[in-house]
């Protein structure tokens, strides 16, 4: 854990530290690079402010806004570039400890030792060490603080991955997601991200991610790592697969062997508090059918003969929200982009389908 990479480091510097006789100190880091070494580090939200503060034998962790370090203490060492020591009688102004938010002033020390971390010229954090003495030639070893600063980040992924690791499933069995309410992005399982054929970083509006999580045998469990609560979406294959369930993706009805002549309804079940497989089941269908979750809460239900007009509308009396039926194949055929024809419905809510209209 976070105590073995910083003892480690303290232990590493002992006789430096013992000398100047350290009461607190706090590492910051300004963010995390992962460098992609692990596809899970895409979940953890790196541009974060970190902050571990040593009062021994305990150590605290807080996860805070970036912006903070151009504020307070932070900002005040934004101008250094080396080591620097200040006496606290050299603070002859307030200025906050951004770590416990009070008054440098308040706080016990006779000596603050402030030692940027600096990487290529860049700013990637700052050591704060409050100590009784002071000494001239305290110096903290470059390595000690490479490793500090590895440490404290790969342990972070380790851990992360070492959790998940008793949340993710058999991807022989199972898809799944996982999505985090503070990241657009999702990590989504190898053969979920290859039947729904997506990009490899995926944004979580994503619609075809949408309406899988909207699928109904798709469970939804929390779970938490430091700081952040964590989604994971999965489902048996088996309950997914399209050939096992009348219950489809939209973009995988045009793979199914659809006959020539069906009939097609798009429902906006977004006013209802029930299920639509629900409605479906008590409509006691006696012919082959199929139902897609689509976005906004719109629904498809292909049934597998071509119906006349009045009996659809006698068969959904009742409904109570706006549905439109299409038939296949006068008006529609089975090889159609079912879900631009359902982007289409969404978006103009016609009373009637017109192919010509459709088209532009």
């Amino acid at each position: 854990m976070e105590r073995k990479v910083i003892l480690d480091f303290i232990a590493q510097n002992f006789n430096d530290f013992a000398n100047i006789r350290f009461k607190e100190m706090t590492v910051f880091l300004y963010g995390k690079d992962y460098k992609e070494e692990n596809e899970l580090s895409i979940m953890l939200p790196g541009q974060m402010l970190y902050a571990y503060d040593v009062k021994l034998p305990r150590i605290f962790c807080k996860k805070l806004s970036l912006d903070l370090m151009f504020k307070g203490l932070l900002d005040f060492s934004n101008g250094l570039d080396e080591l620097t020591v200040f006496s606290k009688q050299d603070f002859n102004f307030d200025l906050e400890e951004i770590y416990s938010g009070k008054n440098i002033l308040d706080l016990d020390f006779n000596y603050l030792y402030l030692y940027p971390i600096i990487k290529n010229n860049l700013r990637q954090g700052l050591i704060v060490i409050y100590a009784e003495n002071y000494m001239d030639s305290f110096k903290l070893s470059n390595n000690s603080v490479t490793l500090l600063c590895n440490g404290l980040v790969n342990l972070e992924l380790n851990n992360f991955t070492q959790m998940l690791s008793n949340v993710i499933f058999d991807e022989s069995k199972l898809y799944y997601l996982i999505e985090n309410d503070a990241l657009d992005h999702v990590y989504v399982s190898k053969n979920l991200n290859e039947k729904l054929k997506l990009d490899k970083n995926v944004n979580k509006e994503n619609n075809s991610l949408v309406i899988f999580k909207k699928h109904h045998n798709v469970v939804k469990q929390q779970f938490k790592f430091p700081y952040e609560d964590y989604y994971v979406y999965f489902v048996e294959k088996e309950k997914y697969d399209d050939q096992v369930s009348n219950y489809l993706h939209i973009n995988s009805l045009s793979s199914v062997d659809l006959p020539v002549e069906f009939s097609l309804i798009v429902v906006d079940w977004g006013l209802k508090n029930t299920e639509f497989k629900d409605y479906v089941d008590s409509l006691n269908l006696t012919v082959k059918y199929y139902i897609c979750a689509c976005e906004d809460n719109y629904y498809l239900l292909l049934i597998e003969k071509k119906m006349k007009k009045v009996d659809i509308r006698q068969l959904l009396k009742g409904i109570g929200c706006f549905y439109i039926s299409i038939l296949a194949p006068t008006e529609i055929n089975n090889k159609m982009d079912f879900s631009k024809l359902i982007k289409y419905f969404k978006d103009v809510r016609p009373d009637e389908f017109i192919y010509h209209e459709y088209l532009t």
